[in-house]
């Protein structure tokens, strides 16, 4: 007999639950012999996940910071075409980048990202993440909605340009 290779695209309804499943597929050949045969199909919804380092951070008002994200891949295949995408609920914070590429990730794989935040104004600001990912032909997001404090703070930070190394105790040094 002859082999031919055929695609069938399979979707899972979204109640599946994870597992395995043999669904059997028939096929019905013209002046021929039928064909029916079971196929497995794995169920998987492990997803690429967005997990903050600094859980809600504060800025001050004069300052710029970087927070920093873990994207991590909790799927048992590798994903491809990663993205994370960022911004923030009003115009009162600049983002830097708005966007970063991360291309493929391995099963089990996991990057750290950073981004920069640059406030205009002091109050609590929802920053909204999202990551995008195809996994085979299909394309997944995943979000996660965090905040960062700003606060209007006099930022004097002291600077010493000339200290002595030692001070014995009771002795008075000058800075």
């Amino acid at each position: 007999g002859d082999d031919i290779e055929i695609s069938i695209p399979i979707k899972a309804a979204d109640y599946a639950r994870d597992g395995i499943y043999h669904p059997e597929v028939y096929i019905e050949v013209e002046n021929g012999e039928n064909v029916r045969f079971p196929v497995c199909v794995k169920v998987d919804s492990s997803e690429v996940e967005l997990l903050e380092m600094d859980a809600h951070p504060e800025i001050s008002l004069s300052e710029s910071k970087q927070i920093g994200l873990v994207v991590a891949n909790n799927r048992p295949n590798s994903v491809s075409g990663v993205n994370v995408y960022v911004k923030a609920k009003t115009d009162e914070l600049e983002i830097t980048p708005k966007q970063i590429f991360i291309g493929g990730l391995g099963a089990s794989e996991k990057r750290e990202v950073s981004i920069t935040l640059t406030p205009l104004s002091a109050g609590d600001i929802d920053i909204s993440f999202d990551v995008i990912y195809k996994n085979g032909d299909n394309v997944h997001h995943n979000y996660l909605e965090s905040s960062v404090l700003v606060k209007s703070i006099a930022d004097v930070k002291l600077i010493l340009v000339n200290a002595p190394e030692f001070v014995y105790k009771g002795d008075i040094a000058k800075i």
